[in-house]
């Protein structure tokens, strides 16, 4: 009588991300030079389009780079219209320090 052998093996997997600080100002034309996309109880808030020579790319910012907080305010579970209102109201009074991760 043979005995079958089972192995389980348990495979970590670790990926390395950077969590970046950008200040981000609104352009001459009063646009922010980037947009929003995501946000939500299932979901991230994500940056999803950036505009070539606006302050946001000038800084860094990248299309997928996700939205961890705006001026040390989580925005972990908010709406992607929260995330965006929080964005606008901070950035009418001042530039704004905007925490990505990226990928």
């Amino acid at each position: 009588m043979s005995q079958t052998c089972q192995r389980t093996f348990v495979v970590y997997v670790y990926v390395v991300v950077d969590v970046l600080q950008y200040t981000v100002k609104r352009n001459k034309d009063g646009g922010f030079g980037f947009s929003i996309s995501g946000g939500g109880y299932e979901d991230s808030v994500r940056i999803c389009r950036v505009d070539g020579l606006s302050h946001a790319w000038q800084v860094g910012l990248e299309v997928d780079d996700e939205v961890l907080s705006v001026d040390s305010i989580s925005v972990a579970q908010l709406t992607v219209n929260s995330v965006a209102a929080l964005i606008r109201l901070a950035l009418n009074d001042h530039s704004s320090l905007v925490r990505l991760q990226n990928y």
